[in-house]
């Protein structure tokens, strides 16, 4: 609980264009009550892009889970950039990500 762990990760030569990167991932449900899970993009250790998932309130407590997807751009300086795509679960718990996807795109400027 509290703390990010890795879902996926990718590398990319950047040589100086813009990154388009599309991050997907399948949450199971989980029930509980309290604060909210939290999925980010870190570029070389630096979170870039961070994300709370929303609850959805019901008679057993908040639920959470679902198919996160989304596309940010970045433009990181030439070289080896590493992007990680991280998940953080509010609660103790079993919470299980699967189909997770991080792609890549060098787009021209």
């Amino acid at each position: 609980a509290n703390t990010f762990v890795t879902a996926q990760s990718a590398t990319i030569t950047a040589n100086g264009s813009p990154i388009n990167i599309n991050a997907t991932l399948l949450q199971k449900i989980q029930i509980y009550g309290g604060a909210l899970d939290e999925i980010r993009i870190t570029r070389n250790g630096t979170a870039i892009f961070t994300a709370q998932l929303p609850a959805y309130p019901s008679n057993f407590g908040d639920i959470h889970g679902g198919l996160w997807s989304f596309t940010i751009y970045d433009n990181p300086s030439p070289g080896s950039t590493t992007y990680i795509l991280e998940f953080k679960q509010s609660t103790n718990g079993a919470n299980v990500i699967s189909n997770r996807q991080l792609s890549l795109l060098q787009v021209k400027k």
